[in-house]
């Protein structure tokens, strides 16, 4: 049907869904000025539903948070920070070709999990500075509930009934949502307040530095940041640290993802 559409009505047309209109861009050019465009910024109603989960971080977010929430960011993704964490993503790599060598000889195996597992440790410890135990049940629950917490919002999107909202709170899906959405929550909530306690009466800048004592060049992780600007007088509070940390372990989590399927 799409490409029926794509044909017929080239380069731009209409569509509806039940009681819900989108408009195909099929053109480049005008898909560029889409994109290169700062001003238009607001996302689709899909994204709507990752506001439960993500707040408005800078995935969701728009107008003067959107800028606001950049402008306090991009720090965090210097080359030279990143450049900082090579090490870490060296050793998590080689750990990874170790699980994977483990899988060599089984007739069939599931990579997504293993793919998942090491996606989580190297953003825990790159991202938020804080390095997970192994076998760490809290690690494999989390990964569990981002992918069911994609189920769900899949489901929704298949029923454009339940884009309504006073519909889609009586379902069983809203309930299987809440629940997942504590534990999403409150494993981020916990690693943001653990970084905290390491942090208090300490200046983060100078504690970062020194952390590595082997390594002199800054170490200063996407929380880290985030927790020096609030002390600093920003306007973001804890909750608006937890948006970003859960939309930047979404946005990577999902792109690995993608990349596999």
């Amino acid at each position: 049907m799409f490409q029926e559409n794509n044909k017929r009505y080239y380069p731009i047309y209409r569509l509806w869904n039940a009681h819900i209109a989108s408009v195909e861009l099929l053109c480049p050019e005008d898909i560029e000025v889409l994109l290169t465009n700062n001003e238009n910024l607001e996302k689709s109603r899909i994204y709507e539903f990752l506001q439960v989960w993500l707040g408005t971080g800078l995935l969701t977010s728009k107008d003067t948070k959107w800028h606001y929430r950049r402008k306090l960011i991009t720090p965090a993704f210097h080359f030279g920070i990143l450049k900082n964490f090579s090490k870490t993503m060296i050793e998590r790599s080689e750990l990874l070709i170790q699980n994977l060598e483990l899988e060599c000889n089984k007739a069939k195996t599931l990579i997504e999990p293993i793919i998942g597992e090491f996606t989580l440790r190297t953003i825990c410890e790159t991202a938020m500075g804080t390095k997970l135990e192994e076998n760490d049940a809290r690690s494999k629950e989390y990964m569990t509930s981002i992918y069911n917490m994609g189920q769900v919002i899949l489901e929704r999107i298949k029923r454009p009934w339940l884009f309504v909202e006073c519909f889609y709170y009586f379902t069983q899906l809203r309930k299987q949502e809440n629940a997942l959405i504590k534990i999403l929550h409150k494993f981020t909530t916990d690693v943001i307040e653990n970084r905290k306690v390491q942090f208090k009466n300490v200046d983060i800048l100078s504690a970062s530095i020194r952390e590595k004592g082997d390594e002199p060049k800054r170490r200063l992780a996407l929380l880290d940041l985030l927790l020096h600007f609030r002390n600093q007088g920003a306007s973001i509070q804890d909750e608006g640290i937890r948006e970003e940390v859960d939309t930047f372990t979404f946005e990577v989590i999902i792109s690995n993802e993608f990349a596999i399927d």
